[in-house]
């Protein structure tokens, strides 16, 4: 038996599509709505040794995004 090994972007998009269709939406819903907007996703770094504390939230606003 082989194991095939798949991409992080795969593995994303199939979680993507399954969750789709569980909330009975269209299967590719979110994997269109993220099409050439993947630098639209990225994540914003915070320091958790200062903000990790349990009950604490942390939000971010980014400007200057294309």
């Amino acid at each position: 038996m082989s194991v095939r090994w798949l991409r992080a972007d795969d593995r994303v998009e199939g979680v993507s599509q399954m969750l789709a269709v569980g909330l009975g939406l269209e299967q590719d819903y979110f994997v269109d709505a993220g099409k050439y907007g993947s630098h639209l996703l990225a994540p914003t770094a915070t320091d958790l040794d200062r903000f990790g504390k349990a009950d604490t939230y942390v939000t971010s606003d980014q400007t200057g995004v294309s």
